[in-house]
């Protein structure tokens, strides 16, 4: 059954009034990770560890991370991205409607495709109707005042992370930040939110990927 908008509404109303969360987040650095090491209770990587879906957690796991936005405890990141636009209470109402009702996301841990027809086998293992990131900003922005502002795409891309971290992935992160310094190493640049969908990064599939992790966006058919 769909979550009424309404309901997160008041629950967010609710948060407000209790005041400041104690909560601290596990993402708290202002770059996304390079990589991620798998949780120290997963001994082997599998097939079934390398793709996993990510946003079928339990309710309280994203109230937490709703509640650590509505407590900037998510600022270095998210204005490393965003200097300017700043979010409100929508935003997250919105963020928090979205993770528990219209996506099934999947991380996907360095899967190599060699063809499209790869790509397409594990779509339909997966049972999963693709989204680029144009399909997710659509979206999520969806009854907002912009449709082309990609912020709510940043703060969906940075509770992800918070999720992982909070399933136990060990993040690893870039050593290099300069851009002149990453090219003369040959490493690639680093990450922005919009590189982080598989769908979009790749586009042909058959370049080697410069990245160890991406998340797959699926439409959700039961939402509503």
């Amino acid at each position: 059954m769909p979550i009424s908008k309404l309901k997160f509404l008041n629950w967010i109303i609710l948060g407000s009034i209790v005041g400041c969360s104690t909560l601290k987040p596990n993402f708290d650095h202002d770059i996304f990770p390079e990589k991620y090491n798998f949780p120290k209770t997963q001994t082997e990587v599998s097939e079934g560890s390398q793709v996993e879906q990510i946003n079928q957690l339990k309710p309280d796991t994203f109230k937490d991370i709703i509640n650590l936005w509505s407590n900037y405890k998510f600022n270095l990141i998210y204005h490393q991205n965003h200097p300017i636009l700043s979010y409100n209470r929508y935003d997250l109402i919105d963020l928090y409607y979205h993770l528990n009702n219209s996506f099934k996301i999947y991380y996907i841990n360095n899967l190599k495709y060699d063809s499209v027809k790869d790509l397409n086998q594990l779509l339909d293992r997966l049972q999963c109707i693709p989204l680029s990131n144009l399909e997710v900003r659509f979206m999520l922005n969806n009854g907002s005042i912009s449709s082309v502002s990609n912020k709510r795409l940043t703060m969906l891309i940075i509770s992800l992370h918070e999720a992982l971290m909070k399933k136990g992935y060990q993040p690893v992160y870039p050593k290099i930040r300069s851009d002149y310094l990453r090219k003369v190493y040959q490493e690639p640049p680093l990450r922005v939110p919009e590189d982080f969908n598989a769908i979009d990064e790749h586009k042909d599939f058959l370049a080697t990927r410069p990245y160890f992790y991406n998340f797959l966006f699926c439409r959700n058919q039961n939402s509503d």
